[in-house]
């Protein structure tokens, strides 16, 4: 470091105020900069720095990364997507970042903004889009107030009682940005958190989305998984266990996800091969993975056959668990050779505890189906012959018959049982009592909200 200090001390005008224009003049004091405050073990061509003026979108020397990051090589200009916020959006978070800094370095308050600005940014080479982090380090940016501070106390911005933006204009009345002066550099490091993002815009996904009101649901999941491997030809399917009276079944809707299945529905077999794989695969679950779908694996794995028609090339399927039990499997494919393998696998690793979050949603989405309809068609029904109910429900909802409801559900018919007790039942039992439960829901609801007034 003293020899840092030296080499800065022959150049005694840098002490002052200098224009922008002049700092390619001292590429190697920068360039020591550079070396004195990131990491030794840090790469240049890989490493996403660069220092700007202070408090102020101007960059006056990077690393060749980040430039070739935000900046189109061909054209110079920076990348669309980069700039796509809106201005109001990016003056209101400079605003947040610069008197979060006024009230760290003059008051001592902690930062009541975040500080963290994610940008968004298309792969030229993928296609996909790519989240990146923009952290920015002032130590070496020094404030000075050009008059008298006013005093400021915390319960007078109202933090945590009023929105970010409530806060700001009250900031921007007490202490305006003109009666400060910004000296010195700032130092910003972009960090790829796209992995992170995409896990996280799977969790939203599905908490936040109704399984069956979106139809684009797992069009924006399987966008997700594809940003997380960083690959946009591999592809992805869901295959979900669904069972009635603890038998495997197979429901055309919900196994519309998965390429084998819909690729055995082309061809007449998908219900079929669904039952073959449930009673190979689900009794005994295991990752397989075919780097190359060769002829020599047709004869243990027929389904592969058919893959290899519609040009699947690489195949993985993998078994998915939710709270130990088998939801379901989620499949991996692609039509490019050399693509799929065990790294790219790994990758995956983070989502697959959502997955199985979002096959279980679809398998109890399933089951609520069968018991509304079962509601909808019957009485009420002893646990006893529930079994038989359900398998009615079932065959009037493959059958396509939920969305007309005034057609009849099939006959119950117990075949050779013969009662030894029988009672009367009344009519319109059921309406009754599910009216006479929405009334008695109605007065606790009216209840509750009384005593939350109180």
């Amino acid at each position: 470091f003293a020899w840092v200090v030296e080499q800065f001390e022959k150049t005694p005008e840098l002490l002052e105020s200098i224009d922008v224009e002049q700092v390619k003049n001292y590429s190697e004091q920068l360039q020591l900069v550079y070396g004195t405050v990131s990491p030794i073990i840090e790469d240049e061509e890989s490493h996403f720095w660069a220092l700007s003026l202070p408090l102020t979108p101007v960059i006056f020397y990077s690393t060749n990364a980040y430039f070739n990051l935000v900046t189109n090589i061909t054209t110079g200009k920076i990348h669309k997507s980069i700039t796509s916020r809106s201005p109001q959006e990016l003056k209101r978070n400079q605003l947040e970042f610069i008197y979060s800094l006024i009230l760290e370095k003059l008051y001592n308050f902690s930062s009541f903004f975040n500080r963290d600005i994610i940008h968004s940014l298309e792969d030229e080479k993928t296609g996909l889009t790519k989240y990146f982090k923009l952290g920015l380090d002032a130590r070496f940016i020094e404030i000075h107030a050009t008059q008298p501070l006013p005093e400021l106390k915390l319960e007078d911005l109202n933090f945590g009682t009023s929105t970010p933006g409530e806060s700001l204009q009250l900031l921007e009345q007490k202490i305006p940005l003109d009666m400060f002066r910004f000296e010195g550099f700032g130092i910003t490091n972009i960090t790829d958190v796209t992995a992170e993002y995409a896990v996280e815009n799977i969790k939203d996904i599905i908490l936040t989305e109704s399984f069956y009101e979106d139809e684009n649901y797992y069009d924006r999941v399987i966008e997700s998984l594809k940003a997380l491997v960083e690959r946009n030809d591999v592809e992805f399917g869901v295959i979900p266990v669904l069972q009635v009276n603890n038998k495997l079944i197979f429901n055309d809707t919900d196994c519309s996800n998965s390429k084998l299945l819909s690729t055995a529905r082309e061809c007449g077999t998908g219900e079929t091969t669904y039952l073959d794989l449930a009673h190979t695969y689900f009794k005994n679950p295991k990752q397989l993975f075919f780097r190359n779908v060769l002829q020599e694996d047709y004869s243990k794995h027929p389904h592969l056959k058919m893959l290899a028609e519609r040009g699947i090339v690489s195949y993985a399927l993998l078994p998915v668990y939710f709270n130990n039990f088998l939801a379901g499997a989620l499949e991996v494919f692609t039509g490019e050779p050399g693509i799929l393998d065990e790294a790219l696998l790994s990758k995956l690793e983070p989502a697959i505890p959502l997955m199985a979050q979002l096959l279980k949603n679809n398998i109890d989405q399933f089951n609520n189906n069968i018991d509304q309809v079962v509601k909808d068609k019957f009485t009420a029904v002893q646990s006893s012959v529930q079994w038989k109910f359900n398998e009615a429900a079932w065959h009037y909802i493959r059958d396509g018959h939920v969305q007309d409801r005034q057609r009849e559900i099939e006959d119950i018919i117990f075949e050779k049982v013969y009662p030894l007790y029988g009672s009367i039942d009344i009519r319109n039992s059921t309406v009754e009592r599910n009216a006479s439960t929405r009334t008695d829901l109605a007065v606790q609801f009216n209840i509750l909200l009384d005593v939350l007034n109180r």
